[in-house]
This record gives C-alpha cells, sequence and structure tokens, in this order.
C-alpha cells in the first residue's frame, strides 16, 4: 500500500485511514481502455492546493463540467484543513471530507451530471 501511496504525492508515514480512502477509490474505478495513471484519476475528484490559495478564484477559473472536491492543506503529510465542493464555477465550503464526497456524488445523481471519463 505504501508504494501505491507515493503516486499521489504522499510521502509521510502518519496518515487517516479514512483520508486515504478517498484517495484510492478514483483510482480503483478509474477507466480501464484508457491510459489514465492512478495520480491523473484521483485528481480529476480529489485535489489538495496550498492552504493559502483563493479558492473561489480557482471555482471561476474551473472548464470542468463535473463536479470537484478541493482540499486545502498539505498532501505530503495529508493534513487538509478545509475541504470545499468545485461545482458549475461555484465552491461549497463542507465541514469534513466525507461531506465533501457525499455532497460531490449527490450532485452527480440529482443534477445527472455525466462521471468524468
Amino acid at each position: 500500500m505504501k508504494k501505491t501511496l507515493v503516486n499521489f504525492g504522499i510521502l509521510g508515514e502518519e496518515h487517516g485511514v479514512l483520508t486515504l480512502a478517498f484517495f484510492m477509490l478514483a483510482a480503483l474505478h478509474r477507466p480501464k481502455a484508457k491510459k489514465v495513471t492512478q495520480g491523473d484519476s484521483a485528481k480529476s475528484f480529489l485535489d489538495v492546493t496550498h492552504p493559502l490559495s483563493d479558492i473561489d478564484e480557482l471555482a471561476r477559473q474551473s472548464v470542468k463540467k463535473s463536479v470537484q472536491i478541493i482540499c486545502k492543506g498539505n498532501m505530503e503529510t495529508s493534513e487538509l484543513n478545509e475541504h470545499f465542493v468545485l461545482f458549475e464555477g461555484h465552491a461549497l465550503k463542507v465541514d469534513t471530507l466525507i461531506s465533501a464526497v457525499d455532497l460531490g456524488f449527490k450532485i452527480f445523481y440529482v443534477f445527472n451530471v455525466p462521471f468524468p471519463n
């Protein structure tokens, strides 16, 4: 498992199992027909940005038509401080990573948004 986490940029020793499970989720369900790496697959759904990044600006500049989860924090230590769901140029702040994933999947189904390829 340790070798697999290096593909996501996680190098430290101490990580929350729940946090790591969400990074692995995208890798497990990536399309097999296309040549998509585990890291690219995870970043298409869940990305970690610098703690001082302007999330509203990221949301406005996003060209994705899909849902994306952005976390502020440090990827190497998996310390994630704030969690956001980006959709249609808006950033919605949620309390926890599991709340962000929950809201992201609800948006896929309620608004009938196609899952990323």
